[in-house]
């Protein structure tokens, strides 16, 4: 439990680097998480919750516009806001923030790219 968010990691969280790893292999063959976080988002709960993919091996669960476009809300006198995810396609539990952002929304592989992105991002 995150506050705002359910994190479930079908491997388990006790899971240790090489379990994870095997997992996140199996699972970008299988495409595991992916069937059920849209099986969880056609059912009933579907209604209520956001089923987004989160990480390399669980699934974020968190009620319905709660997802990360909500922070935008409170930037709104802002001229620009730029958001950075690594998991920006439409399961991604990144999406709705890089679409909100737009042309300031940006994908990125991970902390090093990320660093990099928002040092050029300031010298502009």
């Amino acid at each position: 439990y995150r506050g705002s968010t359910l994190n479930f990691c079908p491997v388990g969280r006790n899971a240790n680097d090489e379990e994870r790893e095997e997992f996140k292999q199996w699972d970008a063959k299988t495409g595991y998480r992916e069937k059920l976080a849209k099986d969880l988002s056609e059912s009933d709960l579907g209604n209520i919750f956001k089923f987004k993919l989160g990480g390399h091996t669980s699934i974020d669960v968190y009620p319905l516009g709660w997802d990360k476009s909500y922070a935008f809300r409170n930037f709104k006198d802002f001229e620009e806001i730029h958001f950075v995810g690594d998991r920006t396609t439409p399961m991604g539990n990144d999406y709705e923030g890089f679409i909100t952002a737009g042309s300031n929304g940006y994908t990125t592989s991970g902390p090093s790219e990320t660093i990099h992105l928002l040092s050029t991002l300031s010298q502009r």
